[in-house]
């Protein structure tokens, strides 16, 4: 389930949409005007900022694992994982810093990825990371095991996958609110099988 929070004063806007099983702290203390993302993705929407309005406020910031993102007027979508984070640009851009000391600016259209390795470009599309607040999931040569990673977030249960198929690649868009639709859309698609185990305690597998 996606869940929405929103904040407003008369020179500073922020919305911030969590996508299902993320998890975020806000920090508006001291003048600070931070999210920190536990776990999970988030959409930011970040409206004409204090600071940019030369009234001295602080910057929105989303904290990760693996660095910061400064909005500079914008909306983005953040992701969290295990190595490290993505970020991808819907409007304007944003300065993304690492604790290592590496900075780039990103701008609209464009994703990159960050950690300890650095900054990099990302192929992903930013409307394809952003899918998942219509509902959708749209999947664009994707490892089936990250396809079904994303569906497990909205599924009750359990989903295994065998090492042969997650290395699968998938095409296709997919509805997150008919997760048995998707799995089935899979099976039909691609050379595997899915086996339903009734026990509660047992997984799916495909």
């Amino acid at each position: 389930t996606r869940k929405e929070s929103s904040a407003a004063s008369d020179v500073y806007k922020r919305q911030i949409t969590l996508d299902a099983r993320s998890a975020a702290d806000l920090d508006f203390s001291g003048g600070r005007r931070t999210v920190i993302l536990r776990q999970g993705t988030l959409l930011a929407h970040a409206a004409p900022q204090a600071w940019e309005a030369g009234q001295g406020g602080a910057a929105f910031t989303v904290r990760t694992a693996h660095g910061q993102v400064r909005a500079l007027g914008t909306r983005f979508v953040v992701r969290q994982e295990a190595g490290s984070s993505l970020v991808s640009m819907l409007e304007h851009s944003v300065e993304i810093t690492t604790p290592q000391g590496a900075s780039q600016v990103l701008a609209q259209g464009r994703s990159a990825r960050f950690g300890p390795a650095g900054i990099a470009e990302d192929a992903t599309e930013p409307g394809t990371a952003s899918a998942w607040q219509r509902g959708m999931l749209e999947a664009h040569d994707q490892p089936l095991g990250e396809v079904v990673q994303a569906l497990r977030a909205y599924r009750a249960g359990f989903i295994r996958v065998a090492p042969r198929a997650a290395a699968l690649h998938v095409y296709g868009t997919f509805s997150l609110d008919d997760t048995d639709r998707a799995l089935a859309a899979l099976a039909e698609t691609l050379p595997l099988s899915l086996i339903h185990i009734s026990e509660p305690t047992r997984p799916e597998r495909i």
